[in-house]
């Protein structure tokens, strides 16, 4: 019964340590594993809107651009200090809105966009509606003019928003697109 149970615990540990060698083995490739570049989840981080519309996804050549530093809503009047402050909402939107070059608040939404009808102000625009097309096109604008590294160009803004089928392939809408560029 001894020689029985000896024999027993050797199978054992036979089987413990072939475990052990598979383990540690594992380990050394795991950390291999886990450094192959691989591309993000959002697709378009890092990636200009060149290589983006030519379909150059391969990460040879990263480009030096980044998500904007604005949403909407950052650039909208704040709602909640309006009755605390005194101001009226028209006023309350400089407290928000960024002064970059000659673009402001009060800049008219088609002396930038040309093809557009739209005679209000940007600041009017963003204290309306958050969501509607004008408002996003009117942060990525800004997001272009702050940052030289935003995915887009001002110029490229305006075209997009010129011939919005120019969007890259992938994005329901050319908001979709843009709306994706902007912080989370």
């Amino acid at each position: 019964m001894n020689s029985q149970k000896l024999e027993n615990q050797r199978e054992e540990k036979i089987d413990v340590n072939k475990r052990r060698r598979f383990l540690q083995k594992a380990g050394v490739v795991a950390p291999i594993i886990l450094t192959f570049n691989s591309p993000t989840a959002f697709g378009a981080n890092g990636l200009c809107l060149s290589q983006q519309l030519s379909g150059n996804q391969s990460r040879t050549v990263v480009g030096n651009c980044q998500a904007g530093l604005y949403s909407p809503s950052s650039l909208a009047p704040s709602q909640t200090n309006s009755s605390a402050s005194g101001l009226s909402p028209l006023n309350q939107q400089a407290s928000n809105f960024p002064s970059i070059g000659e673009y402001n608040q009060d800049t008219v939404f088609n002396s930038v966009f040309h093809s557009s009808m739209n005679t209000h102000s940007f600041g009017s625009i963003l204290a309306e509606s958050l969501e509607s097309r004008e408002s996003v096109y009117i942060t990525a604008f800004m997001n272009a003019q702050a940052s030289s590294s935003y995915i887009l160009t001002s110029k490229q803004v305006i075209d997009l928003y010129d011939n919005p089928s120019n969007r890259p392939a992938g994005y329901v809408s050319d908001t979709a697109f843009l709306l994706s560029t902007f912080p989370q």
